[in-house]
């Protein structure tokens, strides 16, 4: 068989014979060792656009828990400042809350947890949702705006009315809820605004 026939033909092969075929017809022998055939992964489901990443599912029970909260640091003018933190309930009956920083996925907080992330100065959409798979409202509308200054930290809690706009508490308010509490780091941020913090004492880091 030509190269060209077999080129029209392999179409209508079975998954994992092609393969097998095209070996041996380049070798112009017979059979090699072959990799087994591995189906590609299932395609995401039509309400997520495929160019956006689908938040983790987040266990209650999961052990990869950051530092215990201790007070937030001050931040250098060129950056702000935002404590994202969930409340401790007695019964957990719900899921993770997914964090979104400008519409993109930051971090899955369970009760009595916190992520502590920095941002340029201006405004911003910070939304939290409880459960919102598969529509995952806080990527594909954000509707929750804050404007940020230079220097500053605020406190967000999220909603346990699953609304998406989270509830601002003052420093001293928030850091008494978050007694306790510890960082989420059981999934890795998608949010590219989001950037490390820095105190006013550590030097700039180079790009």
């Amino acid at each position: 068989m030509s190269l060209s026939r077999f080129l029209s033909f392999h179409p209508r092969l079975r998954a994992g014979r092609w393969v097998l075929a095209a070996s041996t017809l380049v070798a112009g022998c017979g059979p090699v060792a072959v990799t087994p055939y591995v189906p590609l992964p299932p395609m995401p489901p039509p309400s997520e656009p495929m160019n956006m990443s689908v938040p983790v599912a987040v266990s209650a029970t999961s052990s990869r828990k950051g530092a215990v909260y201790r007070p937030a640091p001050a931040v250098v003018p060129e950056l702000a400042q935002v404590v994202f933190f969930r409340r401790a309930t007695s019964t957990p009956s719900t899921g993770a809350a997914h964090v979104y920083v400008d519409g993109e996925f930051h971090a899955a907080l369970m009760p009595n947890g916190f992520t502590r992330l920095c941002v340029a100065p201006g405004a911003h959409s910070l939304e939290a949702y409880i459960d919102d798979a598969p529509l995952y409202a806080g990527k594909s509308q954000p509707k929750t705006q804050a404007v940020l200054e230079g220097g500053q930290t605020v406190f967000v809690a999220v909603s346990e009315m699953g609304e998406g706009a989270p509830v601002p508490h003052g420093r001293v308010a928030a850091e008494r809820l978050l007694k306790g509490a510890r960082e989420q780091r059981q999934v890795i941020s998608r949010a590219v605004r989001v950037q490390p913090c820095r105190e006013p004492s550590q030097p700039a880091r180079r790009a």
